[in-house]
């Protein structure tokens, strides 16, 4: 691949490459890539505005999160590649807590805590959507990484309706 793909993040032959062989499952081509341009992680190659993590994510990729969670820690500000927000305003951690994915969420929560308290478009925080979606583990990783004095904030959403709200209505009791 062209290192100067990369100097154009709106690259739409860049998106396309990243896209496909993610498709694919050659999630070790992607990883090089990465490694070797960091900037790609910051690409958006859905429609959605989904970047590699938020795929890797959604796809259940546990091992290749790690990697590119590597690569991110070890750039200059790693919470800005991890705060990147698809079209819905979920960033690669709403997406772990929806899937319910306990090691997902702690391996992104540990680089970077603040990202538990960040809200997409309905409002939600990484750890609410948790909840939300009946990932009790999820949850509870995510719980541990919250500052105690905003463990309240992060429960709920901009509506006010609470993570208990959400257990009772979504059945997810004991869970």
């Amino acid at each position: 691949m062209d290192p100067s793909m990369t100097d154009d993040l709106t690259n739409p032959e860049l998106g396309n490459v990243l896209f496909e062989k993610a498709m694919k499952g050659r999630w070790d081509e992607v990883v090089d890539i990465c490694t070797e341009n960091p900037v790609s992680l910051m690409a958006d190659i859905t429609r959605l505005k989904d970047t590699l993590l938020h795929l890797a994510v959604s796809g259940g990729q546990e091992e290749t999160v790690k990697k590119l969670i590597d690569i991110i820690s070890e750039q200059p500000n790693p919470e800005m590649l991890l705060g990147t927000k698809n079209e819905r305003g979920n960033t690669a951690l709403h997406i772990a807590a929806l899937m319910g994915n306990e090691a997902m969420c702690k391996c992104i929560a540990s680089v970077d805590p603040s990202l538990i308290g960040q809200r997409n478009y309905e409002g939600e925080t990484p750890l609410y959507t948790a909840v939300f979606f009946g990932g009790k583990q999820a949850f509870l990783s995510l719980y541990n990484f919250c500052p105690f004095y905003e463990r309240y904030s992060y429960s709920r959403n901009t509506r006010g309706d609470t993570i208990l709200h959400c257990a009772i209505s979504g059945d997810h009791f004991g869970e």
